[in-house]
């Protein structure tokens, strides 16, 4: 298995990024175009597989990706993963945005930190793993049978604040030997971000009017303000052209992986995601579209405000609070702000009641 997934070429990061942000494309296309262009850097010689899953855990939209034969395991790797009941897929993309699936499905399970842990304690009686292990869905012998020779993958969940996912599988032939890397993870986690962002936005714009519509700010090749509707502040277009430029320099200047990603955000102020354009002639433009995520709904949560409700949306959805700034392109000290303003609205102490009350869940009752 090598070493790592990350390719290290940008060209590749850039296409998977134009990919996750195109509009047009139908969406079994989409997500189509969205794996074919992850599977240099995350599929690594053993494929790809995608789905989309919506907001109760149910999954659709199957597709796969990469040189390799899938053959007769195509329909058998997405019968393997409808198995799970749609409670405990929702649970196993809540994990993290980036990781192993032997360790997701582990954590989801039972808690334990691999599923070869996981395999014991239910061999031993121990409460957790149930039925779903003791018939051999979760072990190597189990998986090959269900899935061909692949018993791991390399997840990217793009899962956003309101519940929907796109789900990206680099599969392996392999058990994962290590856990993945913090710079590796922090990669994919941005890139799990921007998913979200592109699955989101083609949500918001579905069945309406295209990015060159006059109601969003456009700029030119070179980020000067073709467009600036009446409704944005001086303030906002002048970081909106500052984005675009620093979005401009990726596409001209060959950076690391890393350096693109710092460059190229989710969303800029919270609130844009910013998308080439090109008309009938071949001209390129940016337009800033409003990409705002939402949350989830929260039982006795009517006192919280959206942008409080977006940021516990992502913490659920397993994301640290740098990944959570990033993604909505604001500070980390706004992030841990709201999420403290929206505790002491739920009135949570801690931070792990804090995530099962942002995925729905009732804290047992304290002790004092």
């Amino acid at each position: 298995m090598p070493s790592h997934a990350w390719s290290g070429d940008p060209s590749q990061l850039l296409s998977f990024l134009d990919r996750v942000y195109d509009l047009e494309a139908p969406e079994q296309a989409w997500l189509q175009g969205v794996a074919d262009a992850a599977d240099p850097f995350l599929g690594v010689g053993d494929g790809l597989s995608a789905f989309l899953a919506d907001s109760e855990g149910r999954i659709h939209t199957p597709c796969f990706a990469g040189s390799l034969q899938w053959g007769p395991w195509h329909d058998r790797w997405f019968d393997s993963l409808r198995q799970l009941p749609p409670a405990m897929m929702r649970r196993a993309l809540e994990v993290t945005p980036a990781c192993y699936a032997i360790d997701r499905r582990g954590a989801v399970l039972n808690g334990h930190a691999t599923m070869a842990e996981a395999i014991a304690a239910d061999r031993r009686g121990e409460p957790g793993a149930g039925a779903s292990a003791r018939r051999g869905l979760w072990d190597e012998e189990g998986q090959r049978t269900n899935g061909g020779p692949f018993v791991d993958s390399l997840d990217i969940v793009g899962l956003d604040a309101g519940g929907e996912a796109a789900v990206l599988l680099g599969v392996r032939r392999e058990l994962s030997k290590r856990p993945i890397g913090a710079r590796e993870s922090a990669l994919l986690g941005r890139l799990a971000g921007h998913v979200a962002s592109g699955l989101r936005l083609r949500r918001s714009l579905s069945g309406r009017a295209l990015p060159l519509d006059g109601t969003a700010p456009v700029f030119d090749a070179t980020g000067h303000v073709l467009h600036a509707p009446s409704d944005r502040s001086r303030l906002a277009m002048a970081a909106l052209r500052d984005a675009v430029r620093a979005q401009i320099t990726v596409r001209t200047k060959r950076m690391p992986p890393a350096e693109v990603l710092e460059h190229w955000r989710a969303l800029v102020l919270g609130e844009y995601s910013l998308l080439d354009v090109f008309d009938s002639d071949g001209r390129r433009f940016v337009v800033a579209r409003p990409n705002v995520p939402t949350g989830r709904a929260i039982d006795g949560a009517e006192s919280l405000t959206s942008r409080e409700r977006a940021v516990l949306g992502l913490l659920a959805a397993g994301a640290s609070n740098k990944l959570i700034a990033y993604d909505l392109g604001i500070s980390t000290s706004t992030v841990a702000a709201r999420l403290a303003s929206a505790a002491g609205k739920l009135g949570t102490r801690t931070s792990a009641e804090l995530v099962q009350r942002a995925r729905g869940i009732t804290p047992p009752p304290r002790a004092d």
